[in-house]
């Protein structure tokens, strides 16, 4: 330990003696080992820490699978759920739940606010305590079921001074519910699908809701009981599956259930993305790496002559190599320290720019960051050192007062380490590259609609106490309370539209239940008339809900039959429009309209004619394939009205936000107890459904940018370096004749067979990556002309670049004072 702590003192004097040395070795270093600091803090808060619950890794979500629609994550019937509780041995603690989006009136104003309904057996479930009051309390929701549970985030918003709030009531869609619980700060549930809920109420069921089971909304969670695994719950639900497809099969066929962990739905969709972001990470790792040794080794030629006369002075071959092993040790890790504050603040830049995907709040600065930062700081330390030091000690002999060139062993291995960084350096290029295309496909993905100057804007409704209110304090008659809450709403939706079409830039205003971009997706079953066999017969569809104006607000116009007149009737003729891809399914565009159709689940549903098509607009997710879907005006809307709706303005403008307030003026004038939500104009709920690709996509474009700037610094250094000391050489050949012209080329041709050789090896290591990025691409092929060119090309450019200042020097030669110098 003596011995090595003097080693330790030797190599600091040594780094004092050369700071400019150390601090390039450490600089290039720190850039790799921040980058993989803050890409662990990332993969360790999302992938490997367990869910923030008691017992996670025995938390399960069920759900049901339709494998003939491609469908494996369908929500299940409040009673098959009831099945489900009643005969699982393997799960216990079921829990069921869905999303529950309430006006809140009072308290400042009228908003809507994302919540969850979940059955009362939820906390239970995952072992999280209330930071004030008792979450669900079964004794006392029998004589007080409207009671709310508030997230910290929402509890410090609605009551900013935090003084006392159990027992106070909040009006949500016009019913007083009570406050009995404060979550603690960071507590969220469901960790997947409805993340937005900021609050969390009883579920219960009335009995004709819970003898459904073709309604399917519910998402179930349980834990798997003591004993049991994962495997086994599946086994035992596969067969519970059977039995209700058995004795239900009107509402079952087809349906398979599904049994995973419950972290699996929560890290599926961004595990693919931290898995290609912890590859390219390794891979700058490699290059920082490749170009510490590097340096390290034009370091040890410079100091043969040193090394050769301590070896005469009777310093052993292991003395030596603990000495020069201790100076990387030391310069890796100074590296370290500045890797782990990079590390800090590239964290803190990718939370402050990073979309919002699942667990990415929970990333931070750990000790286990800082061990890790540790750990690679002293692998590299020992790996770069100890190759290093093993070729400096290679070479035997005293060496040359001048210094030597490295030896032959170490200039292979010099020049093996640059065409492997510029491999690394072109297989992220590619990889990037691949991104960007895709990025560039999905901004070019047609939305079906006119979506300039469009703007979509929620409202939520009042409930029929609030409209009476609004109207009282008003001075307004109200409308009578016999009239059903559907009709309210229609006629509502119809003096907005008379209202707001009179104003000056708006040409046109539609309403539509479910946004497709940035909404919702809720389906169907369709069955064409006269069908004798629904199993293979049936098509599963998308419904939408619209105002007769939508089509025209939105730009659509139809490919056949014609569009809502605005006289479709409760009791008339019930009618429907299609997208194109439902068309097809139905004999093509001109045989669709006037084509009879059966929609829904009952024994006999009703029958509706087909009266026009129009064009598929992208649904939920731009990346997702079409599916049919059908169009049914509000006037005879045979769905379960769930209180809100989109509405869409089409502006004379290019920026649609402007007519925002405008809007929401007239809106308070017409209904004071109309809560409007969201509000954005088209093209950016567009560009956020999208912010998870473009995220990944620049984040590995600046990495690849970083790997090609390192692997361009190590060949610029092995081109300074080897021409450095082959001054006399060259001051030779231009005092036999050599042009400066001929001694440039040649000094580019060696570059060029250096990018030559390492783009063979890129264009290997892209193709074994190949697969792992095929899931991130959108119709992108990972190894295209298109993808693999432009990536050449930036790496053949970068390499003259890299090249061309030492073999200018190199041709500017002085023969005469070189020459001088020697001798």
């Amino acid at each position: 330990m003596r011995r090595w702590f003097a080693d330790v003192r030797y190599a600091f004097r040594l780094i004092r003696r050369h700071p400019g040395f150390a601090l390039a070795a450490a600089g290039v270093l720190a850039l790799g080992i921040g980058a993989a600091t803050a890409a662990f803090a990332a993969v360790d808060a999302v992938l490997l820490r367990p869910l923030p619950y008691k017992d996670s890794q025995r938390l399960v979500a069920v759900f049901e699978a339709e494998e003939s629609q491609g469908r494996d994550r369908n929500p299940t019937s409040p009673a098959n759920f009831d099945s489900w509780r009643e005969s699982s041995r393997t799960l216990h603690q079921w829990t069921a739940a869905h999303p529950w989006e309430p006006v809140l009136s009072g308290r400042g104003r009228t908003r809507p606010l994302a919540g969850l309904k979940a059955t009362p057996q939820l906390f239970r479930l995952l072992g999280v305590e209330a930071e004030m009051g008792a979450a669900f309390d079964p004794a006392s929701l029998r004589d007080d079921p409207r009671v709310v549970v508030l997230s910290h985030g929402l509890w410090k918003e609605l009551f900013p001074r935090q003084g006392q709030v159990l027992g106070t009531r909040l009006r949500l869609d016009g019913e007083d519910y009570r406050v009995v619980a404060v979550m603690p700060e960071g507590f969220e549930f469901p960790p997947f699908w409805a993340r937005g809920a900021r609050f969390w109420a009883p579920l219960t069921f009335a009995p004709e809701d819970a003898a459904q089971r073709k309604s399917r909304f519910l998402r179930t969670f349980a834990r798997l009981r003591p004993g049991h695994s994962v495997e086994e719950a599946r086994r035992e639900m596969d067969a519970l599956g059977d039995r209700l497809r058995e004795h239900y099969p009107d509402a079952n066929r087809g349906i398979e259930v599904v049994v995973e962990a419950l972290r699996e739905p929560v890290v599926e969709g961004i595990r693919p993305a931290l898995t290609a972001l912890a590859g390219a990470v390794a891979l700058i790792l490699l290059i920082a790496g490749a170009n510490m040794t590097a340096l390290l080794l034009v370091r040890a030629g410079s100091r043969q002559r040193e090394l050769a006369v301590r070896r005469s002075l009777g310093a052993t071959r292991g003395r030596l190599l603990s000495q020069l092993i201790s100076e990387g040790l030391l310069i890796a890790l100074l590296a370290g320290a500045v890797g782990a504050f990079l590390g800090l603040a590239g964290g803190s830049l990718l939370l402050a720019y990073s979309p919002d995907l699942p667990r990415l709040s929970e990333v931070g600065f750990t000790w286990r960051s800082l061990l890790f930062a540790l750990s690679i700081s002293l692998l590299c330390g020992l790996f770069c050192g100890g190759l290093s030091a093993l070729q400096a000690l290679q070479r035997k002999g005293p060496g040359r007062v001048r210094g030597a060139a490295l030896s032959p062993p170490q200039a292979r291995l010099q020049g093996a380490l640059v065409v492997g960084q510029i491999a690394l350096a072109l297989a992220l290029v590619a990889g990037a590259g691949a991104l960007l295309q895709s990025f560039a496909h999905l901004l070019a993905i047609d939305p079906g609609l006119k979506a300039e100057g469009l703007l979509a804007m929620q409202l939520s409704f009042p409930s029929q106490e609030e409209a009476e209110e609004s109207a009282r304090s008003s001075g307004e008659e109200a409308e009578s309370s016999e009239i059903s809450r559907s009709e309210r709403q229609r006629r509502l939706m119809t003096r907005v539209s008379e209202s707001l079409s009179g104003q000056v830039g708006i040409q046109s205003v539609g309403f539509i239940n479910h946004l497709h971009i940035g909404g919702d997706l809720w389906g169907t079953r369709l069955l064409p008339s006269g069908a004798d066999d629904p199993l293979s017969q049936e098509i599963r569809a998308s419904i939408r809900v619209v105002s007769p104006s939508f089509f025209t607000a939105a730009g659509l116009a139809p490919l056949s039959g014609r569009l809502f007149q605005g006289d479709e009737r409760p009791d008339g003729p019930p009618a429907a429009v299609v997208n194109r891809t439902l068309a097809r399914l139905l004999g093509g565009l001109s045989a669709t309209p006037g084509s009879r159709l059966r929609m829904g689940f009952q024994q006999d549903p009703p029958e509706l004619e087909v009266i026009g098509v129009v064009e598929d607009i992208p649904q939920y997710d731009l990346t997702q394939e079409v599916r049919p879907e059908i169009y049914l005006p509000y006037a005879q809307n045979p769905t379960p009205w769930w209180g809100r709706t989109w509405l869409l303005a089409r502006v004379a403008s290019h920026r649609p936000q402007q007519a925002a307030p405008l809007i929401q003026d007239r809106l308070r004038e017409i209904e004071p107890g109309l809560a409007v939500g969201t509000v954005s104009s088209f093209r950016a709920l567009m560009s956020d459904n999208i912010t998870a690709p473009r995220f990944v996509s620049l984040l590995l474009s600046s990495f690849s940018s970083l790997a090609l700037l390192l692997a361009m610094a190590g060949l610029y250094g092995l081109l300074a370096y080897s021409e450095g000391r082959r001054r006399r050489e060259t001051g030779l050949r231009l005092a036999l004749g050599a042009t400066p012209r001929r001694i440039l080329s040649r000094v580019l041709r060696r570059s060029l067979v250096l990018a030559a050789a390492g783009s063979l090896g890129g264009l290997l290591l892209a193709w074994s990556f190949a697969g792992y990025l095929r899931g991130l691409l959108v119709g992108v092929e990972p190894l295209s002309l298109s993808t693999l060119l432009p990536a050449a090309a930036a790496l053949l450019l970068s390499t003259l670049l890299a090249a061309l200042r030492p073999a200018w020097k190199a041709s500017r030669v002085d023969p005469s004072r070189v020459l001088a110098e020697d001798g």
